[in-house]
């Protein structure tokens, strides 16, 4: 790559950093914008809406990124360019005026110098878009955990390599009693590393798990295969009952929220963890 270029890249990278607040702020930020709060809305409210909320967030999260994104990348990162490539604009303003200064004069001298910047311009896009990919499936996963919370669903949350496992209530009762647990992954696409992640999931051993995903380009044979490990897909409501109306291993957002949570959520109040560790105390010392 030409060292024009590469170093181009990298001032790009630290615009970025300086420039465009991380997933957890942007996320934050959309919330508050929508007036996804306490202060706002109730747990019930949530747990009634939950499918639009997250289609709705999922979808502003993006509005809010490219608020910070366009004057990054179009007046910073191309300030960036001008600074390395200064010679262009000399160049590209010569010929405007040799051909006398006027628009058609103008829009060739673009030409030349949008030619000349080709490679560092394809390297700014190819950039920008990995890093959406990246920040597309963070901020997912954080968007379901504001959700839960603003729910009132106990949960804990853990990141792994690629996504974040949200374990309800916690991991004090799934050491205890892991059937009384739900798992619920967080992916944004099943398109690459899906059967690790699945793999990933049931070795967990836990009977109550959910992969939560926006993709809708998800195959029967490819749902099939995750239900093989005992795992249930989640999707927006709409592609569940445009695609997979019929197909139990695959539950909807609203259902997910509003009965699947839930009816398991009398195991986890105070009481019944006391009445689950008395009869395994009694189990174990045959009192």
């Amino acid at each position: 790559m030409d060292p024009d270029v590469s170093e181009f890249i990298e001032r790009v990278k630290r615009v970025r950093r300086r420039r465009i607040p991380a997933s957890a702020d942007i996320v934050a930020e959309t919330f508050t914008r929508l007036g996804y709060t306490h202060e706002d809305s109730t747990s019930e409210q949530v747990r009634q809406q939950f499918n639009r909320m997250l289609a709705t967030v999922f979808r502003e999260t993006l509005v809010t990124l490219e608020n910070y994104e366009r004057p990054a990348y179009s007046r910073h990162a191309v300030r960036e360019l001008t600074e390395i490539r200064g010679q262009d604009l000399d160049t590209a303003y010569s010929k405007m005026q040799s051909l006398g200064g006027n628009r058609e004069g103008f829009s060739l001298a673009v030409q030349d110098l949008m030619e000349t910047w080709y490679y560092h311009l394809r390297q700014l896009f190819l950039s920008v878009s990995q890093s959406r990919k990246i920040r597309g499936g963070r901020d997912f996963e954080l968007q379901l955990e504001h959700l839960f919370r603003l729910a009132g669903f106990p949960y804990e949350a853990q990141q792994r390599e690629s996504r974040i496992d949200i374990l309800l209530p916690d991991y004090a009762h799934y050491r205890n009693d892991r059937t009384q647990c739900l798992i619920v992954s967080a992916k944004r696409t099943l398109r690459e590393r899906w059967q690790q992640v699945v793999d990933e999931l049931h070795k967990m051993n836990c009977p109550n798990v959910y992969l939560a995903t926006t993709d809708a380009s998800i195959s029967l044979q490819k749902v099939g295969e995750i239900a093989a490990r005992n795992i249930k897909l989640v999707v927006f409501d709409e592609v569940k009952q445009r695609k997979f109306a019929q197909t139990n291993t695959v539950i909807g957002f609203s259902h997910l929220a509003g009965s699947v949570i839930p009816q398991w959520e009398r195991f986890w109040q105070p009481d019944a963890v006391r009445s689950n560790l008395v009869c395994w105390m009694k189990r174990v010392f045959f009192i």
